[in-house]
């Protein structure tokens, strides 16, 4: 019996302004996401895009396709796209592939890094008392 595993992912995102607009200000931008059903389990899931001006567009997939197209024509550029952004899909196999971005963030290198310094001075403290 074949294991039925649950993992949704944003495979890409992304937003272009529209090829139309010919004006010299910023103008419109289409922006798409892709989503996809890596596992084998079907299971409906919400979708969250954030765009640059601090809006939100939501849509819900019901996951019955291997993957989805979302698009949206905002005046916004889209920096973000989640899957589950509430965190209700617990039996998620691969929390990592739910998200994409295209604004450089640094806060998970950031986190890493305290998080190793911590191991460090505990190596550290530990040895010393060997000693």
């Amino acid at each position: 019996m074949v294991p039925r595993l649950l993992d949704y992912s944003v495979d890409s995102l992304t937003s272009d302004p529209v090829e139309w607009w010919k004006s010299g200000d910023a103008g419109p931008y289409h922006s798409s996401v892709v989503v996809r059903n890596k596992g084998t389990f079907l299971n409906p899931v919400n979708l969250e895009v954030g765009f640059a001006d601090g809006s939100k567009e939501h849509a819900t997939w019901d996951g019955n396709d291997r993957w989805a197209r979302f698009s949206w024509d905002k005046p916004s550029r889209a920096v973000y796209a989640q899957v589950d952004p509430d965190g209700n899909v617990l039996l998620d196999i691969n929390s990592f592939n739910n998200s994409y971005s295209l604004q450089r963030d640094r806060t998970a290198r950031l986190k890493l890094t305290n998080y190793w310094v911590f191991a460090q001075q505990l190596l550290g403290q530990w040895l010393s008392f060997l000693v």
